[in-house]
């Protein structure tokens, strides 16, 4: 299972439902990229929108609650395909509001281990990569704050761990 976790969007949210006593509906992960499409076929308006909305399509986390909420979100939702955001049923992005829990303490966790590493000095440059053939740091905007050489420290990356899963964060929240 792959998390694309926006931290401070999640930190807010947890804020917000604490204070208000609201509850989230989804999270969502949206890259911004300036990316250039080839395009071989006559280009008509419908293919353009079709491209446009395969890469804008939001990824993330959806809290099962009820289908009409899902509808507020996308009005042509028809319970099992949106055009805004990637959603299987059936599969890991669509979340119980019990298992929501679960995964809102496993960020808490996460946080409050972030910050006690912070306060303990431990600010080591490792950014995260997504895989060995990518090099986030080449487009990051505080490469010449960080000083991080991606072709020197290849070793000091830590690379996303994919096989993350509910199951395993169960078990690591009641290890404690």
């Amino acid at each position: 299972m792959e998390f694309n976790f926006n931290f401070l969007y999640i930190c807010f949210q947890l804020k917000k439902k604490k204070s208000e006593n609201l509850s989230p509906v989804a999270s969502f992960y949206l890259p911004l990229k300036d990316e250039v499409q080839k395009i071989d076929d006559p280009v008509t308006k419908k293919t353009i929108l079709d491209i446009y909305n395969k890469k804008t399509k939001m990824n993330g986390l959806i809290i099962k609650i009820n289908e009409e909420v899902l509808k507020l979100l996308d009005e042509d939702f028809d319970g099992k395909k949106s055009d805004i955001f990637k959603i299987s049923r059936g599969k890991v992005n669509i979340f119980t509001p019990e298992e929501e829990e679960i995964l809102e303490k496993f960020i808490k966790k996460l946080i409050s281990n972030y910050i006690c590493q912070i306060k303990d000095g431990n600010i080591k440059l490792n950014p995260l990569r997504e895989n060995q053939n990518t090099y986030e740091c080449k487009n990051c905007e505080f490469k010449s704050i960080c000083k991080f050489d991606y072709t020197i420290d290849q070793d000091k990356f830590r690379d996303i761990n994919k096989d993350i899963s509910l199951a395993k964060i169960k078990k690591e929240l009641s290890d404690e």
